[in-house]
């Protein structure tokens, strides 16, 4: 891994998005210098406290890392990312967008060009968008705020650079980039990359783009699959040999040299594909991983 870290140095603008369907709608705000200020020791922060990294995986968990670390590939909705690095040449927000779109998360876009850094949080840093009543006591008395209300803490989910992005919050960054209407869209694109090259039988893949699609714990599990070097050349003899020694019936998962996927058994199958199935090496019970990270081989 580099040791290079984001900067935080250069422009900044303060950017908010929503969800339109499948597009992301982007707009950009102004800031005074002292809320510019703010924001940018927020970034300076979230830089610092970068110590302790990890690579990044859909089924690796951040444990004591301090953040993961992952190539650009992994921003799936790229609706949002191309929004974002737009940066200060979007549109200004009007007050009316602001009251009424529902903001799925806000950005400090920080430089320009290759030095572009972008801090992003999954939230709406207006928070009292929604009341129906605002009010602030000034002289003893409480008057209504009929404009937008903005509230920011001090903590990023995602740090991106033109090649690299830094996970700070990995459930908030996968809400962001990998969870949005466009990229469930291409549930069907990944069953038939895997179906490829693993031999399927007939309406397997329609129940795994149906279980994909609505469970987001599976769907994670399905992208880690895609990453594993195995699945290339997975052969039906080797499926069969791993099925049995899971302690499973191959003809309870295979279908002659196809993999039979169910209603019933897809997790397991995803389990078994995924490597998340073990006998303890002193006990010689089944288990199965729900998180696990790669280590390296000390042979």
């Amino acid at each position: 891994m580099a040791d290079e870290l984001p900067s935080t140095e250069g422009s900044l603008q303060l950017v908010v998005a929503w969800r339109s369907g499948k597009a992301t709608i982007g707009r950009c705000i102004k800031t005074a210098d002292d809320v510019e200020e703010t924001l940018r020791s927020h970034a300076e922060r979230a830089v610092a406290e970068m110590t302790d990294p990890a690579p990044y995986s859909p089924d690796t968990d951040m444990e004591d890392n301090t953040h993961l670390e992952a190539d650009p590939e992994e921003l799936f909705d790229t609706s949002l990312i191309e929004t974002l690095r737009q940066g200060a040449s979007l549109q200004l927000a009007t007050e009316q967008e602001l009251k009424t779109k529902a903001l799925f998360c806000h950005a400090a876009v920080i430089g320009r060009g290759d030095a572009e850094t972008i801090f992003v949080k999954k939230r709406s840093p207006i928070q009292l968008g929604k009341k129906s009543v605002v009010a602030t006591l000034l002289n003893n008395t409480l008057d209504k705020i009929e404009t937008p209300i903005f509230a920011f803490d001090n903590r990023y989910d995602a740090i991106i650079t033109k090649s690299k992005v830094y996970v700070l919050d990995k459930s908030s960054f996968e809400g962001l980039f990998k969870e949005s209407p466009a990229v469930l869209a291409k549930t069907t694109e990944w069953v038939q990359e895997v179906s490829s090259v693993v031999s399927m039988t007939d309406g397997s893949q329609e129940i795994l783009e149906t279980v994909l699609k609505r469970n987001q714990h599976l769907r994670k599990k399905f992208q880690a699959i895609m990453r594993r070097p195995h699945i290339q050349t997975l052969t039906p003899d080797t499926l069969r040999s791993v099925i049995l020694s899971s302690g499973y019936n191959p003809t309870e998962l295979m279908d002659g040299d196809n993999l039979s996927v169910t209603d019933t058994n897809v997790k397991t199958v995803l389990q078994l594909l995924n490597e998340d199935l073990f006998i303890g090496s002193f006990s010689q019970e089944p288990f199965a991983a729900g998180s696990k990270r790669h280590m390296a081989s000390k042979r």
